[in-house]
C-alpha cells in the first residue's frame, strides 16, 4: 500500500459506474487508519478488557480473555473475574499481532505501564514523563481513559 494510494483509488474509481461518496469516504478512512497503525476499537477482540487498548505482554486464561500481564496482577480476569492459574505464559500470537497492527499504540502502551509501575514506587515525576512521552507517541482514547 505505501506509496499506492492514488493507484488504489484510480482503480477503484474505474471498477463502478459511479463511486458512492459514503463507500469512499469509509475506503479512505480505512487506508489512513492503516496507514496510521490505527487503535483497536474499545470491543475488539484482541482489546485488554482492563486498560481498553492492545495488550502489552499479552496473556490467555482458561475462560478465553486475553489481557495484559500487568493488568490482573490477582490473578483474575479483568473481563470475567474468573480465577486464573499463575504463573499465564505469554500468548505469542497476540503479541505478534499487536506488534503488527498496533506497533505506536504498543509502545504507548509499553510507557504508560512503566508509568503504572513507577507511580507504585512513589516516583511520581517519571510517572508524569512517561504518560507524556505516551501521549506524544500516539494519541489514542484509551491512554488518558483508564
Amino acid at each position: 500500500m505505501n506509496g499506492r494510494v492514488a493507484e488504489a483509488l484510480d482503480v477503484y474509481w474505474r471498477c463502478g459506474a459511479a463511486v458512492d461518496p459514503q463507500r469512499l469516504g469509509r475506503l479512505s478512512r480505512a487506508l489512513v487508519g492503516a496507514a496510521a497503525g490505527a487503535a483497536a476499537p474499545r470491543d475488539a477482540a484482541l482489546g485488554c478488557p482492563a486498560c481498553r487498548g492492545p495488550p502489552l505482554a499479552p496473556v490467555t486464561g482458561p475462560c478465553g480473555h486475553t489481557w495484559c500481564r500487568p493488568c490482573a496482577p490477582a490473578g483474575r480476569c479483568p473481563a470475567c473475574r474468573r480465577a486464573a492459574p499463575q504463573p499465564l505464559a505469554d500468548n505469542v500470537l497476540v503479541k505478534a499481532a499487536v506488534a503488527k497492527w498496533w506497533p505506536l499504540a504498543a509502545q504507548a502502551d509499553r510507557l504508560r505501564h512503566q508509568a503504572i509501575l513507577l507511580i507504585a514506587a512513589d516516583l511520581a515525576e517519571p510517572a508524569i514523563a512517561h504518560l507524556n512521552a505516551a501521549i506524544r507517541v500516539c494519541e489514542y482514547p484509551y491512554l488518558t481513559s483508564g
